[in-house]
């Protein structure tokens, strides 16, 4: 099961400190061993800001065609509203969604990502699964659940 995470700081926060924490980044000896560490998968409504191409011969051979940049939603009342987040795709995620006439700058999208781990204490990979377009009612119906105390609740749930 996913999280569904609504704040792309605590989402990035998150990850940072559990990457630290499994790369001894504070006060470790240096001589522990690389850990391979499993891949958590999250769910984040976020409004679409661009689309960046890779252009390096590295992001290429790991399967990127490019990167979704999104930002928090504000009806959620985060304080981190100008928060960015880039998002890798494959080109075959991208093909299938490119000729949507709704998928501009702006647009909400409800999105499912997999943070995976590289070896040799390399950072974490933020990937793309799949998205969907929200339409209006979509999103006002959704920033009134997470607001609900029923939201909460499935919150509370989600991210413990």
């Amino acid at each position: 099961m996913s999280q569904l995470v609504l704040d792309l700081k605590c989402l990035k926060d998150k990850i940072a400190t559990n990457y630290d924490i499994h790369n001894n980044v504070y006060g470790g000896n240096g001589m522990e061993p690389n850990i391979i560490h499993p891949s958590k998968r999250f769910r984040i409504v976020v409004r679409l800001v661009d689309f960046l191409f890779c252009k390096s011969d590295e992001e290429f051979i790991k399967g990127f065609f490019c990167q979704m940049i999104v930002r928090n939603l504000h009806c959620l009342n985060s304080t981190n509203g100008a928060e960015e987040m880039r998002l890798y795709m494959s080109e075959r995620l991208f093909s299938a969604h490119k000729d949507d006439l709704r998928l501009i700058n702006g647009q909400v999208l409800d999105v499912r990502i997999g943070v995976w781990y590289g070896i040799h204490q390399s950072p974490p990979i933020f990937e793309i699964i799949d998205f969907k377009i929200l339409s209006r009612n979509d999103v006002r119906d959704f920033c009134e659940f997470v607001k609900s105390p029923l939201g909460e609740k499935f919150l509370n749930i989600s991210n413990s």
